[in-house]
């Protein structure tokens, strides 16, 4: 190590209280400047120092020896000496230099030499005060008792507070001891025993009357009545009749029958959010922070991206319409969620130039401040959307490459995917009509997807960017038509869920993964997955959404077909193996449900739904269903 130059300064700190006989802690603050040979001011952290303490300016043997591991700060470092374990036991009754080793280096020449501060004097003739010599009060801070300094030492007064608790006994309080019943009072000159006067009680010498009395005031004797206002009626009521005041004096009256009572609405309350025009399609909703919806759709009369928050958890009142992206044909196929910093981000389609869109929204109702990004742009791209946040905060995208028949990842660089995205085929030569992607447990994306073949299919990424090298080889299910639609999500356990429409049977299915890879042997054929019919009562299913309900068990929205229903089946376990309650929303009646519905868990833990309802004449809506309890039924109690 290069040799160390170090100016420094230092004083040696006594602390002590003013009592003759307490004892004093001996601590040493020293504060120095260290320097390189060349003047440069050190930088350092853990640097290792010794201090040596000398009576001797040169030469000698070290009566105290102290390592430290000193941060320098721009040179400047500050130690305490005399901590534990190295305590300073030295008298300080002779002048003392300090030494100072840096490092390997040899010992810095001269010695500082240590100079006591001035209360470390004054501490210094307090130690050396006679067990006779006199104190006066004033002088005397903190509290005191007999065990520490003798009464015959103190004169003056001392104030309450420098007397400790039961210092003072009883024996100390007057020179004669007082009888029973006297108490010690202060007669002006000194503390004497004497008989405390009894109480001889009191006069009232007048009476007066507030509002609602009269009679008063009364100065030696008197009445004091309640006024005829305040008096109720002398007579009894009739039968069904009550005590009312008619604006000077109570008397009886017939009341009214009481209002019938109305229920608070306990049934699901559906709302039209959007009609101007066709609106409403590929609709998929979130919750954002403040606990209120929001949900993305296309425009299907301006070719348009729109967003809607809902002004109230029910999506009633208060609500706010955007038009987020107009240009060209934009919008389709969107999938919405909330980012790490609260704003909505949502994966769309551009079919003006066949790209995978994102829309990073400037606030929570996507109204200003928003940034739109073509993350894909080769081939024809962006298709079935699905959109989640992955375990390093930044979007993960799975969609539908047209051209080269893939599926495709889209790995977002930042939170608004405006830069650094990574671009994957996950799946290779196997185009794809459905896609839902959701993060695992252990933050690692798993797709479940359907092919133009019409097989379900999952797949679970090897790494957060979802690049080739794939965990597991894919899984892949029969499902009987390429019509069939999926959504997934991650359930209690940490396993997949997904619900399926399955197009051939016209059935609503639950599949369960026992594992994290949803893993189909392919020699074999066995599969450790769990298959459940949901709905089998007529063309049910389509356009399913999957979420995980407060209790932690699978609750899906879907269109019946066939009766042109919006319904919602609740399950009570988690792989829908028990008990399953089917709700049909409300019909529609002769009007034809759209494209998608999308369910999510309100912030009171009841579901809330997004959905299309298409009317003939190229007119459709955006509404909104709100259930009021968990299995979206009417005028449930639950005790």
């Amino acid at each position: 190590m290069k040799s160390l130059i170090v100016s420094a300064f230092a004083a040696v700190t006594l602390f002590c209280c003013a009592i003759a006989n307490a004892q004093v802690p001996h601590k040493l603050n020293y504060q120095g400047f260290l320097t390189s040979p060349s003047g440069a001011p050190v930088n350092s952290v853990g640097l290792p120092m010794v201090f040596n303490i000398y009576n001797v300016p040169s030469s000698g043997t070290a009566l105290h020896t102290e390592p430290q591991n000193v941060t320098v700060s721009n040179g400047i470092f500050n130690v305490v000496l005399g901590t534990s374990p190295a305590v300073l036991t030295l008298p300080f009754d002779a002048p003392y230099y300090l030494g100072i080793t840096v490092g390997a280096d040899p010992e810095m020449t001269p010695r500082q030499p240590l100079a006591a501060s001035p209360y470390a004097i004054r501490a210094a003739s307090a130690e050396s005060l006679a067990a006779t010599a006199t104190v006066p009060g004033s002088q005397i801070t903190g509290a005191i008792s007999t065990a520490t300094l003798p009464t015959a030492n103190l004169t003056g007064t001392l104030a309450t507070a420098q007397v400790a608790d039961a210092s003072v006994t009883a024996a100390k309080l007057a020179s004669s001891s007082c009888t029973s019943g006297q108490v010690l009072q202060y007669n002006g000159s000194a503390w004497v025993c004497t008989t405390p006067v009894a109480s001889s009680g009191g006069t009232v010498t007048t009476v007066a009357t507030g509002a609602g009395l009269t009679g008063g005031p009364i100065t030696s004797s008197g009445t004091v009545n309640l006024a005829s206002t305040q008096l109720l009626p002398t007579l009894a009521c009739a039968a069904d009749q009550t005590v009312k005041w008619n604006g000077s004096s109570w008397a009886c009256a017939t009341v009214a029958a009481p209002a019938a009572y109305v229920a608070a609405p306990q049934d699901t309350v559906v709302t039209t959010i959007d009609n101007t025009g066709l609106v409403g399609a590929y609709s998929s909703i979130s919750v954002a922070p403040d606990g209120l919806p929001v949900i993305s759709y296309y425009d299907v009369t301006n070719r348009d991206l729109k967003v809607a928050k809902c002004g109230n958890p029910a999506c009633t009142a208060g609500n706010t319409v955007t038009a987020v992206d107009t240009t060209g044909n934009v919008g389709e196929f969107t999938s919405i969620t909330i980012g790490t910093d609260g704003l909505p981000i949502i994966s769309y389609y551009d079919a003006t130039n066949g790209d995978l869109k994102v829309a990073k929204c400037g606030n929570a109702a996507c109204t200003v401040g928003n940034t739109l990004t073509a993350v894909d742009t080769v081939g024809n791209v962006g298709q079935y959307t699905s959109i989640a946040i992955g375990a390093d905060g930044l979007p993960i995208i799975a969609y539908n490459d047209a051209t080269f028949a893939d599926l495709k990842v889209a790995k977002c660089g930042n939170a608004a995917c405006s830069a650094g995205n990574t671009l994957n085929a996950a799946d290779t030569g196997n185009s794809v009509l459905n896609t839902s992607i959701a993060v695992a447990l252990e933050g690692l994306p798993v797709i479940s997807y359907i092919t133009s073949a019409g097989f379900w299919a999952v797949l679970k990424c090897g790494d957060a960017a979802c690049s080739p090298a794939l965990l597991q080889p894919r899984s892949v299910y029969p499902t009987g038509g390429a019509n069939s639609t999926i959504a997934m999500t991650i359930g209690v356990d940490g396993l997949p869920a997904i619900s399926i429409y399955d197009q051939v049977s016209g059935d609503l299915v639950l599949a369960r993964c026992a594992n994290q890879y949803c893993y189909r042997n392919p020699s074999t054929g066995a599969t450790n997955t769990s298959i459940r019919m949901v709905d089998t009562v007529g063309d049910v299913g389509q356009f399913t959404s999957l979420a995980i309900g407060a209790d932690g068990m699978p609750v899906m929205s879907y269109i019946d077909s066939t009766n042109r229903d919006l319904k919602v089946a609740k399950c009570d376990n988690v792989d829908c193996s028990g008990t399953i309650w089917l709700r049909a929303i409300g019909s529609v009646g002769n009007l034809s449900p759209g494209q998608t519905t999308s369910i999510a868990i309100g912030a009171d833990g009841t579901p809330v739904i997004s959905f299309h309802e298409r009317i003939a004449g190229g007119v459709g809506a955006l509404k909104v269903a709100k259930c009021s309890n968990a299995f979206c039924a009417p005028f449930f109690r639950r005790r």
